[in-house]
Formats: C-alpha cells, structure tokens, sequence
C-alpha cells in the first residue's frame, strides 16, 4: 500500500547542522512508497522565502502537499500571508513553532492567528520542541473545538502518558506516529483513542524513515486501521 506522511520536513536546519538539498529531497519522496507527502520549511530565517521553497517543490512533484510556517507576533504579516500560500499556493495547511518563535499557545495573539487559518479553512500543524510539549497544545484545542490541530514534533519524542494527556477530552486533536518512542506506546494510543486520531508521519529528515514506518507497522492490527492511519485520515484532515 502506498502511504501519505503528514510530517516532512525540508530546507536547512542551522540549531542543528542540517540541510536537505533539493535533490537529495526530490529522490526521497520519489520512492514508490509515497502517494502524498505534507511538507514544511525546516528554513526559518524568512518565512516568506521558506514558504516559496515549499511552493517550488509542489510545482515540482504532485506528491508534494504545502504546509506553511506562519508566525503569529507579526499579525498583520500573518494574514496576509495566509492569504498568499491558500489563494497563490494552494498550501494545505499552516504550522506553527511556539518555540522556535517565543510565544506561549496561551497568548491572545495566538488564539487571533487560529481564528484566521480557521477562516482559510486550513487544518492546524502544531510542532512540539525543546520546551513546548505536547500538553501545551491543550488550552487553544479546547477553546477551539471546531478547528483541527495536528501535533507532530522535531528532534524529541514524547512518551504515553503526555500525548494521551493531551488527546483525552480534545476529539479534535490528531498525533503524527513519530512523536511516540516506540510501537508499545503508540498501540496504546490506538487503542485508547481509535486509529481515526492518529497519522503515519516519518519526521524526515529528523529519524529514519524505515525505523518510523517500521514502529507505525508493528503498533497496527487490522486491515482498517493501517488504511486510517498511513492514507484515509491524511486525505480527510488535509486534502479534503
């Protein structure tokens, strides 16, 4: 079965020394494995340029699904923005770094930049890091019931009891695959919260791909579950 990965990331990293070049991209998500690939700026330092970069890749390749970095301290810059990347792009959804930016979830400001993507009718991409964790994502999901946030993370994974922490009493909160360790944990993820809330992400270039597809494989027990997770709920959150 060809599988949808809702966590890519592409451009350079310089936290931590890493950059993926255009080609070493492109042969990536050229493997037969892929029908769809959610893609976001790991470059930070313009998000306009980052942004485009991603947009160049879409060009490139019908794999290729938009995410783009959106920074909610500068609000009016946000907006539009927004409008860029749905009415030029036609970028599928918009991330947002806590961390990476400086603000806590809790802030107005925040609550002002969900309300707009939840105008462009864009699902949420939340990135967990260093000191935003998981749980973090709690207060804006429930004050936004009707928008969808999915939480995917960069280098840390975190463990059963801080993503089950977050899931619980939030139906509109979905999880990427790679922010649990290991199978053991995301199994009981499934099993606690239905496959429907859970999503196949690899987290390249961060992990190894074959070791992530290998843990999501081994936490999966029936057939209706692994077409959920590795294809139908990405179609659903961010293609439809």
């Amino acid at each position: 079965m060809r599988l949808c990965d809702i966590n890519v990331g592409f451009g350079y990293d310089a936290r931590n020394e890493l950059r993926i070049e255009r080609e070493e991209f492109i042969k990536f998500i050229s493997e037969d494995v892929f029908e769809r690939v959610a893609v976001h700026p790991i470059y930070l330092t313009n998000i306009f340029d980052a942004n485009s970069r991603i947009a160049g890749l879409m060009r490139h390749s019908s794999k290729v699904v938009g995410i783009a970095l959106i920074n909610p301290l500068r609000e009016d810059m946000a907006v539009s923005e927004l409008d860029r990347i749905t009415t030029f792009m036609r970028m599928s959804g918009a991330m947002l770094r806590p961390y990476i930016h400086g603000y806590s979830f809790a802030l107005q400001i925040v609550s002002d930049i969900i309300e707009a993507i939840y105008k462009f009718d864009l699902p949420i991409i939340v990135y967990c890091e260093h000191s935003f964790s998981p749980t973090m994502v709690k207060v804006q999901a429930l004050q936004y019931s009707m928008v969808d946030f999915i939480v995917i993370n960069g280098v840390q994974k975190y463990g059963y009891g801080e993503v089950s922490s977050l899931m619980r009493g939030c139906d509109n909160v979905f999880i990427s695959t790679s922010l649990l360790p290991n199978y053991r944990d995301l199994r009981k993820i499934i099993e606690e919260f239905g496959p429907e809330r859970v999503l196949f992400g690899s987290n390249y270039p961060y992990y190894d791909f074959n070791y992530e597809l290998s843990k999501a494989k081994s936490a999966v027990k029936e057939d209706y579950e692994e077409e959920l997770i590795f294809r139908k709920n990405f179609i659903d959150l961010i293609l439809e």
